[in-house]
């Protein structure tokens, strides 16, 4: 087991993330790909950026790394449907989503993908024209008839001076 399984696991129990503690702490295929990453990747608990509802997400090199559980709200709409689908359906999207830029790792339980890193929204800098983009990002993820669990106020981030939403 690795040193950053350990830490995140006690990190998620300390949390009581209930969906990430009934997904990833009694998983086996994460302590292996915790593993991989902190080889191949160099990736370490310091780098720990957040927790989701079904995604930790960290920065590393000036990316962000996601690794996900494959029970999201698209996989289980689109039941023959994998990681590389959801990047297919989110590219056109980019415009409102921050899209996935490389899928690095897919397997039973998890996935892992790369993706641009974000500022996230910082409640003080709401302006109408702010409120007036995240309508827009709605709107544009409707229309896209897209199932998109996490439309919250904390995923909603600039990229490149754009507003858009980095976790759906």
């Amino acid at each position: 087991m690795s040193n950053l399984h350990k830490q995140l696991v006690k990190k998620i129990l300390s949390a009581n993330k209930t969906n990430l503690i009934e997904r990833f702490t009694s998983s086996k295929e994460l302590p292996l790909l915790l593993a991989d990453l902190e080889r191949h990747r160099g990736l370490s608990y310091g780098d720990l950026l957040g927790m989701g509802t079904s995604c930790i997400a960290f920065r590393k090199n000036n990316e962000v790394i996601k690794i996900c559980s494959k029970h999201i709200k698209y996989l289980h709409h689109n039941s023959k449907s994998g990681p590389s689908d959801l990047q297919k359906r989110v590219e056109p999207l980019s415009e409102w989503l921050v899209p996935m830029k490389e899928i690095i790792f897919d397997g039973k339980e998890f996935f892992v993908y790369t993706q641009d890193i974000c500022q996230p929204l910082d409640d003080k800098a709401v302006t109408t024209q702010v409120l007036d983009r995240i309508l827009d990002i709605i709107q544009g993820v409707f229309a896209s008839e897209l199932t998109v669990g996490q439309i919250k106020p904390k995923n909603v981030g600039f990229v490149n001076g754009k507003l858009c939403l980095f976790d759906y």
